[in-house]
């Protein structure tokens, strides 16, 4: 008798699944997700109950849509989690001091991190536990019950939702968590902050305006510091904090965005093609399978500055018919694509692509092939092919240029090569194997194979590990016409001028100064035609001994501390806003006679220096040494392959390294 009456109710309820979606013509047939959900179901634990609770709760509705809500949720429930701090961790200490530091907090000394000196303050001190809470096991029905119906119901009060599919809002509206962070009920949090004529905005239909409207009311101040803090923070956190980076900035935006009812996914890319970290942004689904990317700022503009090799999606759900679920049981898949959700969008963007056909790797049991870019340390992979007869064809494969609605604002560097260097690939237990020789993709669609001639080597002269941004050169040529001048007056109503600087310098380059005089008191002046100026080091000497003295000077900003100037770091410093009036000096205490000084502008500190050690490298099937110099100035020579793709390393300091070739005595930056 019980076996019968379980059949009736199966059977009546996928009547009631049929009825329900055909009265609602718009809606596609997801019934599928309900074999998924029970698989899920039989993992769940003693957490079976709550999930089967939400499935009896709107099945005793007779609400199907709903319910098909709630087998998709439950369907890709599996590896959902939230990672969290151990009670009575001293990490619980770090949030509630980091809302303390406001916004102005963050830039009264552009120089000084406040967040990353409380975070590393605490993560040399402690040990940081968490523990990881998977969703099916701890999730609960009344949670799971209240984002449905909460996003239902505002989807329901848009204009638009006639125009996507029941799978489309599943995908990009439902969702209760976008990554790891603490569960809470976020859309409740953030439909108590309604914007001013908001409903009128929603039922004008304009997507994007009122996206933009909202961001511009729910800022979040970008600081990539607060990416240090150990933990994934949730929607209340940050609507707390109002700081992050812009992943941090990504999951913030899309729950809010979704609060409202609009379709909104976090596009991502792997790695910068010309420099280090991943970046992230919002685009917004549109009807008809399109879609627009729009920043977080009240303009919408999506302010691109680096080159992009590959652009993805991040889904709720996987991709069941990718590649790489296909051989995930086989292939070691990276960490950046593990969680199988990512759908390759990059065609999507006005964005100049070209399809990169390695023919020839070599010979491999593997089934994926691997595109990676460089990240100032290691290979990143970025793209991921099917290997046919050791060979691979990556689609849509970035260029080094950017798609209209971005401006096309890459930083300019100097001497940086237009295109983008691709290393062919394979992922294996101990991580990536060399494929095939490295490409070079440039930027008008010409593949170029990076192939060393070891039988051949040129003299190479290296003055940069890193690629020069031209704000930094801009900063440098404005140092041309300051002046040194030396007085024995506080006033420097008797200033003479000892040293005029008429050529761009190198950092902390020694000058020597002809002065018969001694001074009390001594400045830098900059030259009467020049606004605003970054200054990180200045040091004055007589003969071999450093000059020390009480810092003095005038600066009208004061965020800037003059102090800066006079460290021993190049990569703090001070600004002038008006070099007609503004000036830092010493006081020496009593005169002293200058024979010398150093003087560097606004750095990222990458040029060689006297006194530090040196590693060059070059590709071939792997990374070999050509050797180690201590730098006597500020050029290095080698002898290096002709054709080599190169990698100078600063082994005393800094982390900020790039590959580069070198043609026509010149480093090229990649």
């Amino acid at each position: 008798m019980r076996v019968f009456t379980n059949i009736l109710k199966y059977y009546g309820f996928i009547l009631l699944i049929q009825f329900g979606l055909l009265s609602c013509n718009r809606y596609k047939d997801m019934s599928n997700n309900r074999h998924a959900a029970y698989e899920v179901l039989k993992l769940s634990s003693n957490n079976r109950f709550e999930l089967e609770k939400v499935f009896n709760h709107y099945r005793k509705a007779g609400d199907s849509l709903k319910l098909n809500a709630a087998y998709y949720l439950t369907s890709n429930m599996l590896e959902k989690k939230s990672i969290e701090l151990i009670n009575d961790n001293p990490f619980h200490a770090i949030f509630p001091r980091l809302k303390q530091i406001t916004y102005l907090s963050n830039i009264s000394n552009p120089t000084v991190s406040y967040p990353r000196m409380l975070i590393d303050s605490v993560m040399k001190n402690s040990i940081l536990l968490t523990k990881i809470q998977y969703d099916i096991y701890n999730v609960t029905a009344e949670f799971l019950i209240s984002n449905i119906d909460q996003s239902f119901e505002q989807w329901y009060q848009t204009p638009w939702y006639k125009n996507y599919s029941f799978e489309e809002f599943c995908e990009w509206v439902l969702p209760y968590r976008v990554g790891n962070e603490k569960l809470e009920n976020w859309r409740a949090i953030a439909l108590s902050e309604l914007m001013e004529n908001e409903d009128s905005l929603r039922q004008s239909g304009d997507i994007f305006a009122l996206a933009t409207k909202l961001f511009e009311t729910h800022e979040i101040h970008f600081h990539k510091d607060y990416g240090l803090y150990p933990l994934p923070m949730n929607f209340s956190e940050l609507m707390e904090l109002r700081h992050g980076t812009c992943d941090m900035m990504g999951g913030f935006g899309v729950q809010l965005l979704r609060s409202r009812g609009i379709p909104v996914a976090q596009d991502i890319i792997p790695g910068w093609a010309n420099r280090n970290s991943t970046h992230m942004w919002h685009s917004l689904i549109m009807p008809n399978d399109k879609s627009k990317d729009i920043g977080y700022n009240a303009r919408g503009i999506n302010d691109i500055s680096n080159k992009v090799s590959k652009i993805y999606r991040k889904r709720n759900s996987p991709l069941k018919h990718d590649l790489l679920v296909r051989f995930k049981d086989s292939e070691i898949i990276p960490p950046f694509f593990a969680e199988l959700n990512l759908q390759d969008v990059t065609g999507d963007y006005e964005m100049p692509v070209t399809d990169i056909k390695i023919k020839k790797m070599f010979p491999t049991n593997f089934k994926i092939a691997w595109l990676c870019t460089f990240d100032n340390r290691d290979w990143i992979p970025v793209a991921y092919a099917a290997v046919n007869k050791n060979s691979a064809k990556f689609k849509n494969m970035g260029r080094g240029l950017l798609w209209p609605t971005c401006h096309n604002s890459i930083t300019n560097a100097i001497d940086r090569g237009d295109g983008i260097v691709y290393l062919p690939a394979f992922n294996g237990p101990t991580g990536l194997v060399c494929a095939a020789n490295p490409v070079i993709l440039m930027a008008n669609g010409t593949i170029r194979e990076i192939i060393p001639d070891t039988s051949n080597y040129e003299e190479i002269k290296l003055k940069r590990k890193y690629p020069k941004l031209d704000f930094y050169h801009e900063n440098e040529k404005k140092l041309v016409g300051a002046q040194i001048e030396g007085a024995n007056r506080q006033d420097f109503e008797d200033a003479e001028v000892i040293f005029t600087i008429n050529a761009i310098i190198n950092p902390m380059e020694e000058f020597k100064v002809n002065a018969s005089k001694m001074y009390r008191y001594i400045r830098l002046k900059t030259a009467d035609d020049v606004e605003e100026i970054k200054i990180a080091e200045i040091a004055f000497f007589s003969n071999a001994d450093l000059l020390q003295g009480k810092v003095i000077g005038k600066i009208e900003d004061p965020r800037y501390d003059v102090r800066s100037a006079f460290d021993n770091n190049l990569l703090s410093y001070f600004s002038t806003e008006n070099a007609r009036t503004e000036w830092v000096g010493l006081d020496f205490g009593k005169p002293q006679l200058v024979t010398s000084f150093r003087l560097c502008a606004y750095t990222d500190d990458n040029e060689i220096m006297p006194g530090e050690l040196y590693e060059l490298r070059y590709w071939n099937d792997g990374w070999h040494i050509i050797g180690q110099q201590l730098a006597k100035d500020y050029t290095l020579t080698y002898w290096a392959p002709k054709e080599a793709l190169l990698w100078l390393r600063n082994i005393t300091k800094g982390v900020e390294e790039r590959i580069f070739t070198y043609e026509n005595e010149k480093q090229i930056w990649w």
